[in-house]
């Protein structure tokens, strides 16, 4: 029973580091699509992509909850990258 036990403690370090890195890389990709947000706009993309892509950011990666949410969908096989 003890050697159960220290295995659970593992496993919750081992998930709280991966909690660890999940949010860290939440944070870059919220603010990375913020910058992007409110930075200036690309001319030479033409103006129906420009707004598809900012809709696009937005959705995925608008706040960091939703950025956390995605990432966790991502993680475990519910959304694709490519698609």
């Amino acid at each position: 029973a003890l050697m159960i036990l220290d295995s659970v403690k593992s496993l919750l370090w081992a998930l709280l580091m991966m909690c660890i890195i999940i949010y860290v890389f939440a944070i870059l990709f919220t603010e990375s699509a913020t910058v992007y947000l409110t930075g200036n706009r690309d001319y030479s993309v033409p103006m129906e992509e420009d707004i598809e892509m900012i809709s696009v950011i937005s959705r995925y990666f608008g706040s960091l909850s939703r950025t956390l949410y995605i990432l966790v969908q991502c993680m475990l096989n519910g959304i694709s990258w490519g698609v």
